[in-house]
């Protein structure tokens, strides 16, 4: 890996590679990339967001990520100033991981010292472009967005986490004024595995930012390999690993998080209302005992016709999932309903959702011209393929994708508050509010 070289000394040997690595990486059968360029015919007075993208499975940490950067550069050019990374490193690197987006930083900084914010951790698998489910290598979208302030911040609390400056303070200002249409506020949001009340922590940013769109999820366990820590997850913020809690940023300016929730349930047989209930315990659904009916529903299944027979079953309440219902507190009248797994009819709905939202972007948001940029969080269990929607949809797309162990998304396909789902795809694209169309 890394060797015996101190921090200091690995930095100054991956900077002074950084030239070689960006000639290298036009044709590395290693790297995969995928480019953006310099929107044509637009006015230089009004910046815009730009993205780009990376992926590479050098034989170390230092290398993938040292080519990572070389790529991003070569897309964007080396003057553009980069301000958020989300940087995704799969399983096998130890205690190495502790240096990893500290590199980032110091290869992404420009000459006045300013240096992106970067925020991700630690994944099972990596997903890109060209690569279904990478399971070894670095993944790095980089954005830069002109004009946004990003607030990132670790919490081990569901408490509203500490922000830089003056943080809630000028957050919860702006967004008291007035709605504009280019100013918008939004979130990026990553879970250590072992905090687990990561939901109440999604529930009370969105009760202080009503509205601010949120993506993300819960990372892999195991990213430290042996010894006392061999369970933890790891997050990066900034420049600093956290072996708990949970790391995010806030994005308050002209810059806009659109979200794409997809799940990969389909509803089977009858709906019935809880109308008895007592903490996390279902007492009676239509008036009658509850496990009378749940039987009743169940050996309606016998008489399901294939594709349902052998499909995988679950119970839902809306927003959880339930049959001693995993939640605090059940509410009377909510309604409970039977779901059935099915792959087929995820990769369909996210396919007719992806193109319908392609289909209703403003003029002059083009994505091969990089101004549309996105994150993809998938089920560990998915079999969406998403990889390929995504490829066949918008093939030049930057965009960058990972399994989780719970994926924070809009509760409805497109709107509603970020709830933690399982079993789906999460898709997050950062745009500018609008753009002229090109003449």
């Amino acid at each position: 890996m890394f060797g015996s070289l101190t921090a200091k000394q690995l930095l100054t040997s991956l900077q002074a590679s950084s030239k070689a690595a960006a000639a290298e990486a036009a044709s590395s059968y290693r790297l995969l990339s995928w480019f953006s360029t310099q929107p044509a015919g637009r006015d230089e007075d009004q910046p815009v967001c730009r993205f780009g993208g990376a992926y590479s499975d050098k034989p170390t940490l230092a290398q993938s990520i040292t080519e990572c950067v070389a790529s991003v550069k070569q897309q964007l050019g080396d003057e553009t100033q980069l301000d958020l990374c989300q940087l995704l490193v799969s399983l096998g690197h130890g205690e190495h991981l502790r240096l990893a987006p500290m590199y980032i930083t110091e290869m992404l900084s420009n000459a006045s010292g300013r240096a992106p914010v970067v925020i991700g951790g630690v994944v099972q698998g990596l997903i890109t472009p060209m690569v279904p489910l990478a399971p070894s290598g670095v993944s790095l979208l980089a954005a830069s967005l002109p004009g946004t302030t990003l607030y990132p911040f670790h919490t081990t609390s569901t408490d509203l986490p500490v922000l830089p400056g003056r943080g809630w303070a000028d957050l919860l200002g702006t967004s008291a004024q007035p709605h504009t249409a280019t100013t918008h506020t939004s979130a990026l949001l990553m879970a250590e595995p072992h905090f687990t009340t990561v939901e109440t922590l999604l529930s009370r940013l969105q009760t202080a930012v009503p509205g601010m769109g949120i993506v993300g999820g819960v990372l892999q366990p195991g990213a430290w390999g042996g010894g006392h820590q061999s369970m933890r997850g790891a997050v990066f913020n900034s420049t600093q690993v956290y072996d708990e809690g949970a790391v995010g940023c806030i994005l308050q300016g002209p810059v806009q998080l659109d979200t794409i929730c997809t799940v990969g349930f389909r509803p089977i047989g009858r709906s019935a209302e809880i109308t008895a209930a007592q903490g996390g315990s279902i007492l009676e659904l239509d008036g009658q005992p509850a496990l009378q009916v749940m039987r009743d529903l169940w050996t309606a299944l016998e008489h399901v016709e294939p594709p349902d027979r052998g499909l995988a079953v679950q119970w839902q309440v809306p927003s959880q999932l339930a049959s001693q219902v995993a939640c605090d507190e059940v509410q009377p009248a909510t309604r409970l309903q039977l779901l059935v797994r099915d792959p087929a009819f995820g990769r369909k709905a996210l396919e007719a959702n992806l193109k319908r939202y392609l289909g209703d972007l403003p003029p002059g948001i083009c994505p091969e011209q990089g101004t549309l940029g996105g994150l993809l969080y998938s089920c560990v269990h998915s079999q969406q393929e998403e990889h390929r929607i995504l490829h066949t949809s918008c093939p030049s797309l930057p965009w960058q994708g990972c399994m989780v162990q719970g994926e924070f998304g809009p509760a409805g396909t497109r709107s509603g508050p970020a709830v933690m789902h399982s079993y789906s795809s999460s898709l997050g694209f950062l745009r500018s509010p609008s753009l002229p169309a090109k003449p």
